[in-house]
């Protein structure tokens, strides 16, 4: 995937929102007329929240500067304090976030806003304005000018002092060539196409195509699909852990998270239960992150017995297993899958890595272990 289609596909996110979709092409154009190339524009950047999700009309990663499109309805007294509160939760979001473009995640996030209205304070209080009346086009392309203006005076600032600046990357072998640390980070802004791509890359092997989720990193080794360079795969391992005995107690994971459904007894009443996300004749598994995301629950669905796949049962068994009644057998590198955020359709992105056990009842416990793993592959990662 190369540039121009990542830039039709992110800022075509928008079309059926015509103001918003006016605003951020606006922006975009405006800086590429200033030659401005290498900063990576993300329409809908997804925030997420202890109790909520958020969207940025259009972010900035490398500059950790999102443009809102405010319309007639943002206007109202009550709208402006949901706005400020909403502000406060992404400023809070973003200082726990690191990525490979910016040295320091505490840098403040800037909120840039064009408005496509005109205030009236005469009336203000009439909800049922129609933003047709109330556009300016002077004001509005004042705001995108002004909030130009600001992007590269922010850009020239980080390119000019001791902040490290990175050009955007669009694969993820790029990224990680790119990122001073060879290791991939829940908290890294990459996500795989497919299971083969995630493997490829982190792994440094040659699949076309994987369908299995689960496998020993011992078993990847075989040919001609393989490891293309085994020892520096395990010299890579070693280098980061010290050693390379526990290799062969890794694997990967590739699963998705269930969903809640209800469900109804004989009786009519209603009890919340998790399914698999996606119909298959086999491979059904019940998948659950805890809440923190320290903790996954995982158990065959054909083995699911008096609704035990219960959302009160799953909270309770998350409150009672742990490492102090788990016999840990080997370590799970885990890439949870998700909806692309630009391109739609599945991807992966990286949860961490886990330890294994099992807990009883044909319940497979993964606890957390760290939110980071090596990058073996050598070609991205030389010895």
């Amino acid at each position: 995937m190369d540039k121009i289609n990542w830039i039709i596909k992110t800022l075509s996110r928008t079309n059926r929102k015509d103001y918003e979709n006016y605003v951020i092409n606006a922006v975009w154009n405006r800086l590429i007329a200033n030659g401005v190339t290498d900063l990576k524009p993300v329409s809908q950047q997804f925030i997420r929240t202890s109790n909520k999700r958020c969207f940025v009309d259009l972010y900035f990663p490398q500059l950790i500067i999102g443009i809102e499109c405010h319309e007639i309805y943002h206007d109202s007294e009550l709208q402006k304090q949901k706005d400020e509160e909403r502000k406060k939760i992404i400023e809070e979001k973003f200082k726990e976030i690191e990525n490979i473009y910016v040295a320091e995640v505490t840098k403040p996030y800037t909120e840039l806003i064009v408005k496509v209205y005109v205030d009236n304070d005469e009336d203000k209080n009439n909800d049922n304005r129609n933003i047709i009346n109330y556009c300016d086009y002077d004001k509005t392309e004042n705001d995108i000018n002004d909030a130009v203006k600001k992007i590269i005076e922010k850009r020239k600032e980080v390119l000019n002092g001791k902040e490290k600046f990175t050009e955007w990357c669009i694969t993820p072998e790029e990224f990680f060539k790119e990122k001073d640390e060879k290791v991939i980070s829940v908290n890294d802004d990459v996500t795989f196409r497919t299971i083969a791509q995630g493997v490829n890359t982190v792994l440094g092997t040659d699949f076309d195509n994987l369908q299995k989720c689960a496998r020993k990193l011992e078993n990847f080794n075989t040919k001609p699909k393989g490891y293309k360079d085994y020892e520096g795969v395990k010299a890579n391992f070693k280098k980061f852990y010290g050693d390379d005995e526990n290799f062969k107690e890794f694997e990967t994971w590739f699963p998705k998270h269930s969903k809640i459904v209800k469900i109804k007894d004989n009786d009519d009443n209603e009890t919340e239960v998790y399914v698999p996300s996606y119909n298959s004749e086999k491979n059904l598994y019940i998948n659950v992150w805890s809440k923190d995301g320290k903790k996954i629950l995982t158990k065959a669905k054909n083995k699911i017995k008096n609704n035990e796949n219960s959302v009160e049962n799953i909270k309770r068994l998350f409150e009672v297993s742990g490492s102090k009644n788990a016999q840990n057998e080997y370590k799970v590198i885990s890439f949870i899958r998700i909806s692309h955020p630009v391109f739609g359709g599945n991807s992966y992105k990286f949860a961490g890595v886990y330890t294994y056990s099992k807990i009883g009842d044909d319940w497979e416990l993964r606890e957390w272990y760290s939110d980071e793993f090596p990058i073996l592959n050598p070609e991205i990662n030389p010895l």
